[in-house]
């Protein structure tokens, strides 16, 4: 799923002293208007999957031969083989070398130190339990602002869905109420969300619809209701993941009913979007589309929902209309029918 990177890294979600991209959900995280220099060359992938729950970690993914094979973390220990617990989002801090990994069938958070070295069957180094969550529920689309060192999750509660919001996010533990649960006010569950830090909004798409949301002044939330500060409905379009160049505000959206999508003036975009196609400043061909990231040093990533692999553009921003040329790199072997993912660049 997955919203930071979906490693709000991107994610930012989770970006900060160390340039960081994730998941669903994913985008900038540098201040608006600035374009970052290059001054990272290698990349640390971290994917969560459906197909097997297990987190694979690959290092320096963007050697121009196939990178080393992803370490795995899995096992009985991990908590991630309870069924579909796997499926969510994750997010990375890589400041406070910190993986955090939600799931659709437990209100839990697990959450592993010395994230770049993970492997095996390791057991959480703790775990926050959302206290008010609906017993068996899910804990959704976990995503960082690491600058603030807040995380933010959905989560169900007999109230309806609430946005949990967590203080402190490195040292809490245990069963967790959380600083803040905010109806965010649309009524529907919110799939995958993408902290854009350097302008304090949060987007939000609800899942298997054309309806993007956004908030602004996410840091100030407190309990109590919302109602969103934009709505974007995107027409004909299965929107699944998202991410925020908050660099270059520009929007990128992956369909599953055909294509990932790039959209100018992410901080602007309100109403229907009659015809996405007509709107859009680039796109490209992926069929089901399942998760996008944008990373600091302006490239795209994505993989499609049942997918083995996947593909990255440099130069995103640059890139327009129908993109038809074949992707910059694609890398097999380190996803496996992937939600979660996350970019750390080192």
């Amino acid at each position: 799923m997955k919203h930071l990177q979906k490693l709000g890294l991107m994610f930012s979600t989770c970006m900060i002293a160390l340039t960081l991209s994730g998941c669903g959900g994913g985008g900038g995280g540098t201040s608006a208007g600035v374009t970052p220099a290059p001054t990272t060359t290698k990349a640390r992938l971290f994917t969560s999957s459906w197909g097997d729950n297990t987190v694979r970690i690959t290092n320096d993914v963007l050697t121009s031969a196939s990178p080393a094979s992803p370490a795995l973390l899995a096992g009985g220990a991990t908590g991630l083989d309870i069924s579909g617990n796997a499926r969510d989002d994750l997010a990375v801090d890589a400041t406070r070398n910190l993986l955090y990994v939600g799931g659709n069938n437990s209100p839990t958070i697990r959450v592993w130190e010395s994230a770049s070295t993970l492997s095996g069957n390791v057991t959480p180094t703790r775990q926050i339990t959302i206290s008010g969550a609906t017993a068996f529920s899910y804990a959704r689309s976990p995503s960082l602002d690491s600058g603030r060192n807040r995380l933010y999750v959905t989560i169900s509660t007999a109230a309806g869905e609430r946005l949990a919001i967590f203080n402190n996010a490195n040292t809490r533990t245990g069963v967790v109420t959380p600083d803040a649960l905010v109806n965010l006010g649309v009524g529907v569950e919110l799939q995958w969300m993408h902290i854009d830090a350097a302008n304090d909004r949060l987007y939000a798409v609800e899942g298997s619809s054309p309806r993007l949301y956004v908030f602004n002044n996410v840091s100030s939330l407190v309990t109590g209701s919302v109602t969103p500060s934009r709505t974007i409905t995107f027409t004909g379009l299965d929107l699944r993941d998202l991410a925020v160049d908050s660099a270059r505000n520009r929007l990128y959206l992956s369909d599953r009913s055909g294509k990932v999508w790039a959209f100018a003036n992410a901080s602007g975009l309100t109403g229907t979007i009659a015809d996405p196609a007509a709107s859009a400043a680039a796109s490209w061909a992926e069929g089901s589309a399942m998760g996008v990231i944008i990373d600091d040093m302006d490239r795209i990533w994505w993989w499609s929902d049942s997918a083995k692999s996947i593909s990255m553009y440099t130069n995103a921003s640059t890139l327009s209309g129908s993109v038809t040329k074949a992707p910059d790199k694609v890398v097999s072997g380190v996803v496996n029918n992937g939600y979660g993912f996350g970019i750390w660049l080192y």
